[in-house]
């Protein structure tokens, strides 16, 4: 289920969409969390290929080329392989998962740098949707509206803000 997760005090941006469980072989891969993966590399394929200029390898790296995502919420071989290209492009440990911020953020809510001491496998893996939301955050200017989110995602994140909104948190 997609949600939104809050960041600490002081960084840029200050919440970012988040899946709540895997995306990727061996995850959960709920169709909600899979759906927003799916949009947001769809949102950042165009730019990252614009910025290759149609290369295919970056100093000897052979990067997958990134094509658009049908938004089904289902996991699968293209879904796979957009995210790897993504890790792999951006310089983030690429094995094509995608994990939850949300854990990490709460475990050191109070240091900043919290995605910089990310240790192990699982929190290096988390990297990938808080990078998403940050390139599209420094592409766009600014995050997306809920209503921009397809079917799935949408309804999550809505309940989501409803909840942070009801917290007083957002």
């Amino acid at each position: 289920m997609a949600q939104i997760t809050q960041l600490p005090l002081g960084w840029v941006p200050a919440s970012i969409y988040d899946v709540t469980g895997r995306v990727g072989p061996g995850g959960s891969n709920r169709p909600g969390d899979v759906q927003l993966v799916q949009f947001l590399l769809n949102r950042m394929a165009p730019r990252l290929e614009d910025r290759r200029k149609g290369k295919t390898t970056d100093g000897g790296v052979v990067y997958p080329k990134m094509t658009e995502l049908a938004l089904t919420g289902h996991w699968g071989p293209d879904t796979a392989a957009a995210i790897y290209s993504y890790q792999m492009y951006k310089g983030i440990f690429a094995d094509g998962i995608i994990e939850p911020v949300d854990p990490f953020v709460k475990a050191q809510e109070n240091t900043k740098d919290t995605m910089v001491k990310l240790g192990n496998a699982n929190k290096i893996r988390a990297r990938a949707i808080y990078q998403l939301n940050d390139d599209n955050v420094r592409s766009l200017g600014s995050m997306w509206d809920i209503s921009d989110f397809p079917p799935i995602c949408r309804a999550e994140l809505t309940a989501s803000l409803k909840y942070l909104q009801k917290r007083g948190r957002h």
